[in-house]
């Protein structure tokens, strides 16, 4: 699970517009896990990872040979939290290369185009207005916080959780993946992903 980035050219790094039109039907609606870490932290492995959660509108997750040497590049919007002045936002930001603390992803299913079919861009506004929706939802049962209740790992559990209501496809979060909190105390150390 996972690649290097330690040889990219500069474009690997540039941000792109989300397209108009669907790429590839197959990959439109797929959803991941994204695992960044800061190694340089102190403290247990498991907490220097913080988790978003990248959902593919445009089917345009792809083997990038031009930029990042072939590696499997998940696109679409990316869904995580952020801090700022001790307080836990939602963040919403397109995805379309892999940034410098990421270590891996893993696919986890798919979600259905219910409203916006064909239209990327209307899908993107569409999951960022549900990701505040879910986020206000999160936050007033866990506060906002950074803590054992509110950190990145159970809120991309708890996006999936809401994800997969009504929805068509299989998707869940898996079991083998640490949910800081969950079942102890801790907390993932935050960093700027």
């Amino acid at each position: 699970m996972g690649c290097s980035i330690s040889s990219v050219s500069p474009a690997f790094f540039e941000t792109t517009e989300c397209p108009s039109a669907v790429i590839n039907n197959e990959k439109e609606g797929d959803v991941y896990l994204m695992v960044y870490a800061d190694t340089n932290l102190p403290g247990d492995t498991k907490l220097q990872q913080n988790y978003s959660i990248v959902i593919d509108v445009a089917g345009e997750s792809i083997n990038d040979h031009d930029t990042s040497g072939g590696a499997f590049i998940p696109k679409g919007v990316e869904i995580y939290l952020s801090l700022s002045d001790g307080v836990v936002n939602v963040q919403t930001q397109r995805n379309d290369h892999l940034k410098p603390m990421f270590q891996s992803y893993k696919l986890l299913g798919k979600i259905e185009n219910v409203y916006h079919q064909g239209n990327p861009k209307e899908w993107s506004d569409g999951l960022k207005q549900a990701a505040e929706k879910f986020f206000n939802e999160f936050k007033s049962q866990n506060g906002n916080q950074w803590n054992h209740q509110c950190n990145s790992h159970k809120f991309s559990k708890y996006l999936i959780e809401k994800l997969s209501n009504n929805n068509p496809h299989q998707l869940q979060f898996p079991k083998e993946i640490y949910i800081a909190g969950e079942n102890d105390k801790e907390f993932p150390i935050y960093f700027k992903i």
